[in-house]
């Protein structure tokens, strides 16, 4: 409070305007404050601007205006200050036009450590979870997230441990670093628009048993799948190029590994290219199998993936993906391809056209 005791009593403020920011208006609209001043002038909205709104009966969220020209805001948190009361118990429904505020983010940490939230539902305005956003809400079960969201932040709902099912629209495009980390999560949808998953998306995620990976993801990167202890099979399309540091580590049950590009990169922390990643887990796969494209057992049938997998098999359809996109390593032989770019298992005996580092090679 700006004024209260002995100015109360000041006759010089009896008639005085008291300018408030946007949106409080009802804040100072009480005996209290009429005693102090007679006229309450509330400022237009600014670009910045942090304003309470009704969200159920007697309880209010915060929201912080993005544009005041276009009329957008976000639910609003920082390091100290939440949406709503963190003792808040139940359903937060998130309004689609407080204030007449289209909400188009959920900010940074809105409802970062409301352990008593059980669901929230989110309006199809929304285009940005933030970083943290619900992290550490560990009474949430359900969250609704609409077809409008393109990114989701960094640890948005880590921790959630009680968070069991998660269904991702068509149209999310980015999975940032440890999103769904340490949360209760069983199954989950990823969409085929997605194209960047963040490392550690799903680290720690014990209940997991069911993912996809759509095609269109380049990289599973490190520890994104680590410790989901459940995960019994994966399959990776032919857009996964690189794994990262141990990117699926101690996935104890996983039985099944497809692998549908014929030459998938190891790479370390920081992203170099090595010869042992620990991708999985040394000598615990002794009883899986990896599957690979046809033409491609030579590359695959060696150190680390065999110390990975106990039985090697090679019988997914082989997708060209151009010859610009072969990766050739120093370590291992010029491999020799067919004009459509599939890999031979050795030196072609018949006469033709062929491929060897990159360029064209006649057999006669």
């Amino acid at each position: 409070r700006l004024f209260s005791g002995e100015y109360a009593a000041n006759s010089a403020c009896e008639h005085a305007t008291m300018y408030i920011p946007f949106g409080t208006f009802k804040y100072y609209d009480t005996e209290e404050w009429h005693n102090e001043f007679r006229w309450r002038a509330q400022n237009d909205a600014q670009d910045g601007d942090i304003f309470p709104s009704s969200y159920k009966t007697g309880q209010d969220m915060w929201f912080q205006v993005i544009s005041a020209q276009d009329k957008t805001c976000r639910v609003y948190g920082d390091e100290t200050m939440r949406a709503v009361e963190t003792s808040t118990e139940g359903a937060a429904n998130i309004p689609q036009k407080p204030e007449g505020f289209t909400v188009t983010e959920i900010g940074e940490y809105a409802f970062l450590t409301c352990g008593k939230l059980t669901v929230v539902n989110i309006p199809n305005t929304v285009k940005l979870i933030g970083n943290g956003a619900f992290g550490f809400c560990t009474g949430l079960v359900s969250a609704s997230i609409p077809s409008s969201v393109e990114t989701i932040g960094e640890s948005a709902f880590a921790f959630a441990t009680k968070l069991a099912s998660v269904t991702l629209q068509e149209g999310l495009k980015e999975i940032g670093t440890g999103a769904f980390g340490f949360t209760g999560v069983y199954s989950v949808t990823l969409p085929s628009t997605l194209k960047e998953l963040g490392q550690q998306a799903f680290y720690g995620c014990s209940n997991l048993t069911d993912i996809n990976i759509p095609d269109g993801i380049n990289e599973i990167k490190s520890s994104t799948f680590a410790l989901c202890r459940n995960l019994t099979s994966i399959e990776l399309p032919a857009s996964v190029a690189t794994l990262g540091y141990h990117s699926f580590y101690n996935c104890d049950n996983l039985g099944v590994v497809k692998i549908h590009n014929a030459r998938v990169r190891l790479v370390d922390e920081d992203g170099h290219e090595t010869s042992d990643n620990g991708a999985f887990a040394e000598e615990t796969y002794h009883w899986s199998e990896l599957y690979m494209p046809e033409g491609s057992y030579d590359y695959y049938n060696q150190e680390p993936w065999t110390t990975w997998f106990g039985a090697m098999v090679s019988s997914l359809p082989y997708v060209a993906t151009g010859i610009g996109q072969v990766e050739k390593s120093v370590e291992a032989p010029a491999l020799w391809y067919s004009l459509d770019g599939k890999p031979m298992l050795s030196a072609p005996t018949k006469p033709g056209l062929y491929i060897r580092n990159g360029k064209k090679v006649v057999v006669k």
